[in-house]
């Protein structure tokens, strides 16, 4: 009797163990299979990473630029000889060569003969070309002198009379001036000597100055390129 009801005792607190035992550990796993079953239900968004700006390189400046460097490079030096060629080729009388002239000027009058000499060497590298003449009969005598660079490039053009009316000496001026001058030119070498002559003058006309100027014996006129000298 005793010992059946020992044995009662025993089983029961086994079974009292047993259930303890069993909540405890429903308790611990339960909570976790929710926490679980929460993680897949509701998943955690993670943004992507955001992409950082790449850093712009600033564009050099034109004037900081090879390119740029090279281009003044070469305008200056573009410059230098374009200023080193108008000091070595002077400005001459433009669209005029020495046959413009003297190859002309036995056309002035058939008693005035020209006897033309040249070239020779003038002051500094320059070239002349002289074409003196006498006209027949008279004590008059007229002179031309040419001087360039070579028979293209003429920078100027004197003519000279001794002992001639004023009307004979505007007559020749006009006409040289003609030779000298392009058809194209507004100036009107005939007009503007007849105004000229008797007192002298100076005007400038597509890059050629004229001048005129003497006295009753003796009578000049100039026609330089501007800048020439």
């Amino acid at each position: 009797m005793g010992v059946r009801v020992g044995l009662t005792i025993l089983v029961a607190v086994s079974a009292l163990l047993f259930l303890v035992a069993a909540a405890a550990w429903l308790i611990g796993v339960f909570p976790e299979r929710e926490a679980v079953g929460q993680t897949s239900r509701d998943p955690t968004i993670t943004a992507p990473p955001s992409e950082s700006p790449e850093p712009k390189t600033p564009s050099p400046s034109p004037s900081s630029s090879p390119a740029a460097g090279m281009e003044d490079a070469l305008g200056n030096a573009l410059g230098n000889a374009s200023a080193s060629a108008l000091a070595d080729n002077p400005a001459s009388i433009p669209d005029l060569s020495v046959m413009d002239v003297i190859g002309n000027l036995k056309y002035f009058a058939t008693d005035v003969h020209f006897r033309c000499t040249g070239p020779t060497a003038a002051e500094g590298n320059n070239i002349l070309w002289s074409c003196p003449a006498n006209a027949r009969g008279e004590r008059g005598s007229y002179d031309v002198t040419v001087v360039g660079d070579d028979p293209l490039t003429i920078f100027s053009v004197t003519a000279t009379v001794h002992g001639v009316s004023q009307e004979t000496a505007a007559s020749f001026f006009s006409y040289v001036a003609g030779l000298c001058l392009p058809d194209t030119d507004p100036l009107n070498p005939e007009a503007w000597m007849q105004e000229n002559v008797p007192t002298g003058g100076q005007t400038a006309t597509g890059g050629t100055a004229l001048s005129v100027y003497g006295t009753q014996e003796v009578r000049t006129l100039e026609v330089v390129a501007i800048g020439a000298f």
